[in-house]
């Protein structure tokens, strides 16, 4: 628990009431057990500065043009911290635009973050295309 981290991502696609969490439902890798997969979250055994990371993909097919992506800190929307907004700019083609986005987040005991998307649905698949990892830097 003293050297958390996690990857943990998406096999499904996941659809929900803008905005709402992101259930990173497979996590490989959960040192400390801080990651649940039942509630998207995050949860700092430590107090420290934490890397955080999240992959995401934008499909024409599944929305006309955006789709937003933010990390709330216990509850808050921190956007600052970490935002994403993979395009896909061909609404008659499927097309399709991985993108990544990072930051350090400064957590005490018992924080926790989540990610949330702005839409009502979220394309992923056994490919794993929407990730959510992060690590204790210091």
């Amino acid at each position: 628990p003293y050297q958390p981290c996690f990857h943990a991502y998406r096999t499904t696609t996941q659809t929900g009431t803008s905005p709402f969490t992101i259930l990173f439902d497979t996590a490989p890798v959960n040192v400390g057990s801080s990651y649940s997969t039942s509630t998207g979250r995050f949860t700092a055994p430590v107090t420290g500065n934490y890397f955080l990371l999240v992959h995401s993909i934008g499909l024409a097919s599944a929305w006309s043009t955006f789709l937003d992506i933010f990390l709330y800190k216990n509850g808050a929307s921190t956007p600052t911290i970490i935002s994403n907004r993979p395009a896909a700019t061909n609404g008659s083609e499927v097309v399709a635009s991985l993108t990544a986005s990072s930051g350090i987040c400064n957590l005490t005991v018992g924080d926790y973050v989540e990610i949330k998307i702005v839409g009502t649905s979220l394309y992923s698949d056994g490919n794993a295309w929407v990730k959510f990892m992060g690590f204790l830097i210091g």
